[in-house]
């Protein structure tokens, strides 16, 4: 009974300790270095134009191609000796690696 007594005071004691670094710091008690500091002003800066006729890649955010009203297509893989070489991995937007079998190994191709 005293061993749950302790670890249960050690975990609120770590709890306060926690949770007391989160505490809100209120700017009336700055010190006097802290209030003559100036703040930086912001400036507005303008966002860049996109391209057009170009939109984002949901797979990977880049501006290269025209992607609107397209879906990402998935093509499943093997990864066994009679299903090597295999040609176009290299154009997939991502390429996953997962086990599909026991213990054999298969790639997922995403293509935007």
């Amino acid at each position: 009974m005293r061993k749950l007594q302790a670890w249960g005071g050690a975990a609120a004691l770590l709890a306060a300790l926690l949770l007391g670094g989160c505490a809100r710091q209120d700017t009336a008690t700055a010190t006097p270095e802290q209030a003559a500091t100036p703040t930086p002003e912001v400036t507005a800066e303008s966002t860049p134009e996109p391209a057009v006729g170009l939109s984002t890649n949901p797979l990977t955010g880049l501006d290269d191609a025209d992607y609107t009203g397209k879906r990402p297509v998935a093509v499943m893989l093997r990864t066994l000796d009679g299903a090597q070489p295999q040609w176009g991995i290299a154009s997939a937007d991502v390429l996953i690696e997962g086990v599909t079998e026991g213990n054999t190994a298969g790639l997922m191709a995403l293509f935007a």
